[in-house]
């Protein structure tokens, strides 16, 4: 299992100046921490969050940041439980970041993804100030075994893309 310093130390950068603009709850979870850890490569930056508005100001202010156009069909978000609210770059990382708002509770709705090697957040408990890096039992115990549990009502375009991504896993439901 991979723990990138720097990568998360990147994190929090994002996740502290979030906060400084009114997005308090902010949680990065999902794909980036999962393939940070079990070091496949990292496509994008997911933020969920459910309060707080999202500011212009708040990236020009902190860093170089652009706005490009948000990716359509972005089929996992489809749901009305997702609304994704920004597409960002910055010059911390060489990777897209979605700003995705959520009706409840970031980590109680990361808790609930369809796959659970995807159940992985980091921002959602703060000590001294710092995020926490959180994985649920079920991610530490299917790393070992290289098995990985589904919903039976995972989008299947979804699915196929995490069974390429890990193609020397099992899969189960």
């Amino acid at each position: 299992m991979n723990f990138d310093v720097k990568f998360l130390n990147t994190l929090t950068t994002i996740l502290h100046c979030l906060k400084m603009h009114g997005i308090d709850d902010a949680v990065v979870g999902g794909g980036c921490l999962r393939d940070m850890l079990f070091e496949k490569e990292v496509k994008d930056i997911d933020v969920f969050y459910s309060k707080g508005q999202w500011k212009e100001s708040t990236w020009q202010s902190f860093a170089k940041f652009e706005q490009p156009p948000l990716k359509p069909g972005i089929e996992e978000y489809e749901e009305s439980k997702f609304t994704v609210t920004n597409n960002l770059k910055t010059h911390l990382i060489d990777l897209p970041i979605q700003l995705i708002k959520v009706k409840d509770n970031p980590y109680k709705h990361i808790d609930f993804f369809p796959i659970n090697i995807c159940r992985v957040a980091f921002g959602c408990v703060q000590q001294n100030g710092y995020p926490t890096l959180q994985l649920s039992p079920d991610v530490l115990e299917d790393y070992f075994d290289k098995k990985c549990y589904y919903d039976t009502d995972t989008n299947p375009n979804y699915l196929a893309r995490i069974k390429d991504k890990y193609h020397d896993w099992t899969f189960y439901n």
